[in-house]
């Protein structure tokens, strides 16, 4: 089967959303099987992916896997590689803070009790 996999790259493009792509004849991702890698035209990098993704899809009745792979490009800025820390310290704080606003207001309830019987009191000396 003759396939324009030059076509397909330029379908594609050179790297389509920072992903690398590869296709495989069949559901095997052997080095034999491997039909296209746009990997292919860039010098060997031995970059490892963030993120990889094996889909296996069906057309005219023949088994086709897709692998896709992020590239370097394909990094996560510094606010989301640190999201979990900031997260952690954000709902640290936000626990202290309510800890906190629950003391004072215990205190100010239990002033206003007492205020409020003394109230009471001096009302009953004042009748």
């Amino acid at each position: 089967m003759t396939v324009a996999w030059a076509d397909l790259a330029a379908t594609l493009g050179a790297h389509p959303f920072n992903l690398d792509v590869q296709v495989f004849n069949g559901t095997q991702t052997n080095s034999d099987q491997l039909l296209y890698d746009s990997r292919a035209a860039r010098h060997g990098s031995s970059y490892t992916a963030r993120f990889t993704e094996a889909a296996p899809i069906y057309l005219f009745g023949h088994p086709w896997t897709l692998v896709y792979r992020t590239l370097p490009a394909f990094k996560l800025d510094a606010s989301a590689e640190h999201a979990p820390q900031i997260i952690m310290v954000a709902g640290g704080t936000a626990y202290v803070l309510g800890l906190v606003t629950l003391h004072f207001a215990k205190i100010y309830r239990e002033q206003a009790m007492e205020l409020a019987r003394r109230l009471r009191h001096a009302r009953k000396v004042l009748k």
